[in-house]
């Protein structure tokens, strides 16, 4: 879905930055004036003139903290990394995987990935319904390397069903599997 909102927004804005966040997460500590200075500060993170993925989730409350390889949650990359990475796999129906997924795109693509500090970002994963798990996710995090370049935005096939713009945001109605639907009718 992420690449679906990629896909739209760059249609409808000059889209220079994804950023995408869960619903299901939200900042409890994060300081606009320590992320500032983070961003800003000569040999940091993130200088404004080299921008790299950036993970934003340090900890998620109630785990102790974003496991090494773990992207999701809220993350940020330019228009071009994004492109670059093939955007997010089309291959996870399901719970899981997908955020570990790009972090090995973001690898594999030669991009190193920087994360806030602890104390900067603190997120709490509130609570929410679970979807069935991807049963095969395990097994797709292992080969995300091998196929970033063939899956993800190149393989992107959907049909908007509605767009709906609204004052804060934008609703968008997919359907995710327009070939299959078109045959079963």
């Amino acid at each position: 879905m992420t690449s679906i909102l990629y896909e739209q927004s760059t249609d409808d804005i000059n889209l220079q930055t994804a950023t995408p966040h869960y619903a299901s997460v939200i900042f409890s500590n994060i300081s606009s004036d320590q992320a500032y200075r983070e961003l800003v500060k000569v040999g940091g993170y993130h200088v404004p003139q080299e921008c790299r993925p950036r993970h934003k989730v340090a900890i998620l409350v109630p785990f102790s903290s974003a496991f090494h390889t773990f992207f999701g949650g809220v993350s940020s990359m330019t228009k071009k990394q994004f492109v670059r990475v093939n955007g997010y796999s089309n291959l996870y129906w399901g719970w899981g995987g997908e955020d570990t997924d790009m972090f090995w795109r973001i690898r594999g693509a030669g991009f190193p990935m920087v994360r806030y500090q602890k104390d900067i970002a603190k997120y709490l994963s509130l609570p929410h319904n679970k979807i069935e798990e991807c049963k095969n996710r395990n097994e797709l995090v292992r080969t995300a390397i091998a196929r970033y370049s063939y899956d993800g935005l190149t393989t992107l096939q959907y049909k908007v069903i509605s767009l709906k713009f609204l004052h804060l945001y934008t609703h968008i109605l997919v359907d995710v599997d327009p070939v299959s639907n078109k045959t079963s009718k």
